[in-house]
C-alpha cells in the first residue's frame, strides 16, 4: 500500500493518504460513486445508464454516514440513549442483558466522551474537511475522510481458501477481520428464513439457528418478526467468502491479543450498544414525521479497529448499504435499504443464476463471477428502471428525515415513496436469457 494508491470498491474508491503502520492510523479519502451491488455481485451489477440516472443515492450515503458517525462519537447521543428505559425495556426482554448492556455504555466512558470511530469528516467540493454540516448545502461533496487501519495478512490454507492459522500476537492498529451481525428482528429477506429452509428436515440444525437468534417461541419464525432481545453473531471478514463463526472461533479470530482477555467480551458488547444506538436513532425519526410513518432498523453489520492505544474504533461505514431499515405506512412497508433492488431479482431465474454460480465458485475455490461470465450471463443485472428510480430517491428521503437538511428537502417524503412501492413492489426483474 502506498500513498496515492486507489482501491476500487464495490460502491466506493478509496485512495491512500497517509499509510497506516503498526504504531498509527493512516488515512484514506473515500469518494461514494453511482454504484450498487446486491447478492455479492460488485458494482458492476448496474448498467452505467442507469447509475447516471440517480441524483440522490451517493450524495444522502454521504451524508448519513456523516450524521451517523458523529452521533456515535457524541456523549449527549450515549447519555439520551442511556436514560430511555421504555426502550430499553421494549427492545431487550432479558433484564440481565439489557442492564449489562447500559452498564457497559457507563464504564466504556461513551457517556462522557461518545465511542470512538474512524470517520474524520465529510470535504467540500474545495478539499476543505468538514467536520459538522453548518456549511454551505451546496459546497459539500460525496467524498468522506476517514482513518486507515492495517488488514492483518492471515495464513490461508490454499485448497480450502479457509484461514487455519491465525496469528495470536499484539497488534495495535489492526482491522479486527470479523464482520459483527446484529439483528432486533426477520424482516422479509433475511437470512434467517433461507437457512431454515436450507435445515429443513434437521431438527438439530433447526434449533441450533433458533438458538442463534434466541427464537423461543413454539412457532417457526415468520417475516417482521421481532426477537425478545438483539442476537449478534460473527463471520470471517477477509477470507474468501464470508465463513460464520462460533463464539470461540470468533475470540481466536479476532486476532485480539491472550493478555487482555476481556477486550473479546468488550467487544461483544459493544455490537449490542451500537445496534440499541442505531434502533433508537430510527425510532426516533417517528415522532418527526408525526406518525405518518414507523421507520424501524432491523439489522446490519458492524466492523471494528483496535487503535494505537489498544482501545476499539468503530470502523466501515453505517448507511443503507450496511443496515437494514424499513418505513411502514399503513398496511405497506418498504425497505429503505438493498432490499428494495433485490426484490425483483429474488425468486427468478435471475436470483437462481446466481446462487449456482456461487455453489460452483465454492467448489472450485474460484471466484463465481468467472463462472457467472462463463455461462455467457449479462455483466449487469437487469434491474427495473423504476425500482432503481425509487431507490435512489428512497435515499433522498431517509437522509431529509434523518438530517433535515435543505439539500435533500425536494426529495418525495417517505410517505410518499411507500405510496409508489406499493405500486411496483410486484414487478420483477427481466428474466429473458436465464
Amino acid at each position: 500500500m502506498r500513498v496515492g494508491d486507489t482501491i476500487r470498491g464495490s460502491v466506493q474508491d478509496i485512495t491512500v493518504r497517509k499509510v497506516p503502520s503498526t504504531h498509527g492510523l493512516g488515512e484514506a479519502l473515500v469518494k461514494i460513486m453511482k454504484r450498487l451491488s446486491v447478492y455479492d455481485f460488485g458494482g458492476d451489477s448496474l448498467a452505467p445508464e442507469l447509475a447516471e440516472k440517480m441524483k440522490w443515492r451517493a450524495l444522502s450515503l454521504a451524508y448519513m454516514r456523516h450524521h451517523l458517525m458523529t452521533m456515535v462519537m457524541d456523549p449527549n447521543a450515549w447519555a439520551e440513549l442511556h436514560a430511555d428505559e421504555a426502550f430499553w425495556e421494549k427492545a431487550f426482554e432479558d433484564k440481565e442483558l439489557r442492564e449489562k448492556v447500559r452498564l457497559f455504555i457507563i464504564e466504556m466512558g461513551f457517556y462522557t466522551k461518545g465511542l470512538p470511530t474512524h470517520h474524520l469528516g465529510m470535504v467540500s467540493h474545495t478539499g476543505e474537511i468538514i467536520t459538522n454540516l453548518d456549511v454551505p448545502p451546496d459546497d459539500v461533496s460525496t467524498d468522506v475522510l476517514f482513518a486507515l487501519a492495517r488488514v492483518p495478512k492471515l495464513e490461508l490454507n490454499p485448497r480450502t481458501g479457509i484461514c487455519e492459522v491465525y496469528r495470536r500476537r499484539w497488534a495495535n492498529v489492526l482491522l479486527i477481520p470479523l464482520e459483527c451481525i446484529f439483528r432486533f428482528g426477520l424482516p422479509e429477506g433475511s437470512s434467517v428464513f433461507r437457512k431454515l429452509k436450507a435445515a429443513e428436515g434437521n431438527s438439530g440444525a433447526t434449533q441450533r439457528i433458533y438458538d442463534e437468534i434466541g427464537w423461543t417461541k413454539d412457532r417457526p419464525p415468520e417475516p417482521w418478526d421481532m426477537l425478545p432481545n438483539p442476537a449478534v453473531g460473527y463471520t470471517t471478514k477477509i477470507e474468501a467468502t464470508d465463513r460464520k463463526l462460533t463464539m470461540e472461533e470468533a475470540r481466536h479470530c479476532s486476532l485480539l491479543p491472550n493478555n487482555r482477555p476481556r477486550l473479546f467480551d468488550q467487544l461483544h458488547l459493544a455490537n449490542f450498544a451500537m445496534a440499541a444506538m442505531l434502533r433508537y436513532t430510527f425510532a426516533a425519526l417517528n415522532e418527526k414525521l408525526g406518525g405518518e410513518a414507523v421507520v424501524e432498523c432491523w439489522d446490519g453489520k458492524f466492523e471494528w479497529i483496535l487503535g494505537p492505544d489498544g482501545e476499539l474504533v468503530l470502523g466501515d461505514t453505517i448507511d443503507l448499504d450496511s443496515i437494514r431499515v424499513t418505513a411502514r405506512v399503513g398496511d405497506v412497508t418498504v425497505h429503505l435499504s438493498k432490499e428494495m433492488v433485490r426484490q425483483p431479482i429474488a425468486g427468478t431465474k435471475i436470483k437462481d443464476a446466481i446462487k449456482a454460480c456461487q455453489t460452483e465458485g465454492d467448489k472450485q475455490n474460484r471466484d463465481w463471477k468467472e463462472i457467472w461470465a462463463e455461462r455467457g450471463y449479462p455483466t449487469h443485472l437487469p434491474y427495473p428502471e423504476e425500482h432503481i428510480k425509487l431507490f435512489d430517491q428512497m435515499h433522498g428521503a431517509l437522509a431529509f428525515a434523518l438530517t433535515g437538511n435543505e439539500r435533500f428537502a425536494n426529495t418525495p417524503s417517505l410517505v410518499e415513496i411507500a405510496r409508489r412501492w406499493a405500486e411496483i413492489k410486484d414487478v420483477k426483474a427481466d428474466e429473458t436469457g436465464f
